[in-house]
């Protein structure tokens, strides 16, 4: 079962699909942070549909895990990247941006090459800006993983911080990766 908390007037968190799932709404579209499992990406995307018409844009990873990764697939297609370099064209699925480690960590492993990440990048921060607020994509690498990141949406005052931080233990530090 999963549910939606409105956390700021265009920010939601959905849970129950895996890890917790953060979703910005606004006039450019949708960026959902993490993307579930590949089991709950079907009710994800229904989720979303229900808090906003508006097309996924990107779908960022905060970790390599299956419960950031597992639904990327799903939630790509669901969603249409705006193609900056080409005018303005639109592309039929939404960009996965995520840390470089995560690519290299899911390439090796059972999710299909549509789900892997499209947009990498390799150092401390990620700029972005999409409806209307700065977005921030931070690279922890010293996390759980080598390849953790937290979002932090500037004007809605939101963090989104994947394995980076569990409130119910102390960290779990995936020494293989």
């Amino acid at each position: 079962r999963l549910d939606t908390l409105e956390v700021r007037p265009n920010v939601f968190v959905i849970t129950g699909a895996g890890g917790n799932i953060g979703v910005q709404v606004g006039e450019d579209g949708v960026v959902v942070v993490d993307a579930g499992t590949a089991a709950s990406a079907p009710g994800v995307v229904a989720a979303i549909r229900r808090i906003t018409p508006k097309p996924i844009r990107y779908v960022v990873n905060t970790g390599p895990d299956v419960d950031h990764t597992g639904g990327n697939e799903e939630l790509s297609k669901a969603g249409e990247t705006l193609n900056r370099e080409q005018a303005g064209l639109i592309a039929p699925a939404a960009t996965i941006l995520a840390f470089e480690g995560v690519l290299r960590h899911v390439s090796a492993s059972a999710l299909p090459a549509a789900g892997w990440p499209t947009e990498t990048f390799h150092y401390a921060r990620k700029y972005m800006y999409l409806n209307g607020e700065a977005i921030e994509v931070l690279h922890q690498p010293e996390a759980h993983s080598d390849s953790d990141v937290f979002v932090f949406l500037r004007r809605s005052d939101v963090v989104m911080a994947g394995d980076v931080l569990d409130t119910r233990q102390f960290p779990v530090i995936d020494v293989e990766r």
